[in-house]
């Protein structure tokens, strides 16, 4: 931007003023006023000192602060402790959480040791085959007996069930199946009884019979122990995810400076509830303060080159020039009072820091073509 100089001269007038009388005055002729392009190499510019590198840090998590371990002032270097929240609920959460993930590991392992094998029903078929063609009937009225016996304690345990209404679904499930089997077993055990009188043909079709049932059996026993087994892995990975979810909130609930520089604000204290993303302290490496240009037009920022020389006047400090190079120019435009404007970082070569302060209006000079 082109800074004119306006140099004015001004009128040297005497008058003498006389009680009564006017006395004729004599003055200079006003000279008119003098506009003078002060350099049309020179861009003179608005600035604001700022950190080289400044963060505003917060939880991830909200909850209460029980420590803040810095005030403004204090140089912290990177990784130092900043602030904690309260962590004695998720400690606990932590404890409940793990001792879920040990029980949901016991039930898979536990089902696994039971899954069902075809061992059992296979002797069974065995037996059945080598038995005679016309079976005692005294044996069978045994069977019998105890078939109703069994089928009594099925159908009494089921109809407990039914009356449990915290139980699962699949628990009754299993209750009716048992009491299906039993069922089952009774009709077969009152065929064989029936047909204790019959030919040889119908212990072929009892022994057919039986093989379908077994095999039956088998394939719904096998699927049910898939779900079964389907449903603990589901609950454990899900009790593994809730300890990484909570182990991840007690990691955020301590705050670490990201790098080394000094803190210029802490807007909490010890006892304060935060939000997530609440600022919590500020951090900046006020050793290293830049200029950052306001004002720099599109007409002169196309005159501006990363590594040009610049002179920064802050306005606090008149007589003092500070020398530096343009580090960056942005290059999305910013809107200033109605301007377009681009804004340029200057690196200061020397930085007062005992002298200069964040946020520092300054004056920043371009020996520009």
């Amino acid at each position: 931007m082109k800074k004119w100089i306006v140099v004015c001269l001004g009128l040297l007038a005497l008058g003498l003023v006389g009680c009564g009388s006017s006395v004729a005055a004599e003055s200079a002729p006003a000279t008119a006023p003098v506009v003078v392009d002060a350099d049309a190499g020179t861009i003179i510019v608005e600035a604001a000192l700022e950190p080289a590198q400044w963060q505003t840090v917060s939880f991830a998590s909200g909850g209460e602060v029980s420590v803040v371990q810095v005030e403004p002032g204090d140089s912290v270097a990177e990784g130092d402790v900043l602030a904690q929240l309260d962590t004695t609920l998720l400690e606990l959460a932590l404890v409940e959480a793990q001792a879920n993930v040990a029980f949901q590991q016991s039930v898979l392992a536990e089902l696994t040791a039971t899954q069902p094998t075809t061992a059992t029903a296979s002797l069974a078929l065995e037996q059945a085959r080598v038995q005679s063609a016309a079976p005692d009937i005294a044996a069978a009225r045994a069977q019998l007996a105890q078939a109703e016996i069994t089928l009594n304690n099925a159908q009494d345990e089921y109809n407990k069930s039914l009356g449990r209404s915290w139980e699962e679904e699949w628990v009754r499930n299993q209750y009716a199946e048992v009491l299906r089997r039993a069922e089952l077993d009774y009709q077969a055990v009152q065929a064989q009884l029936n047909k204790a009188y019959q030919a040889q043909s119908a212990h072929s079709f009892d022994v057919e019979r039986q093989e379908q049932e077994a095999a039956l059996g088998y394939t719904q026993a096998l699927t049910h122990w898939e779900q079964q087994q389907l449903q603990a892995q589901t609950r454990l990975e899900q009790a593994q995810v809730a300890v990484t979810r909570i182990q991840t909130q007690l990691a955020d609930a301590t705050l670490y400076a990201p790098f080394a520089g000094v803190i210029s604000d802490v807007p909490v204290k010890a006892g304060d509830t935060v939000a997530p993303g609440q600022p919590v302290i500020t951090l900046a490496t006020l050793a290293q303060l830049r200029a950052r240009t306001k004002d720099l037009t599109e007409l002169d920022v196309v005159r501006i080159t990363e590594g040009q020389a610049a002179t920064v006047t802050v306005e606090a400090l008149p007589d003092v020039n500070l020398s530096g190079k343009v580090a960056r120019i942005e290059l999305q435009a910013e809107d200033y009072r109605g301007d377009v404007v681009y804004p340029v970082i200057i690196e200061l070569d020397e930085v007062p820091a005992e002298l200069l302060r964040w946020g520092m209006t300054a004056l920043v000079e371009f020996e520009a073509p």
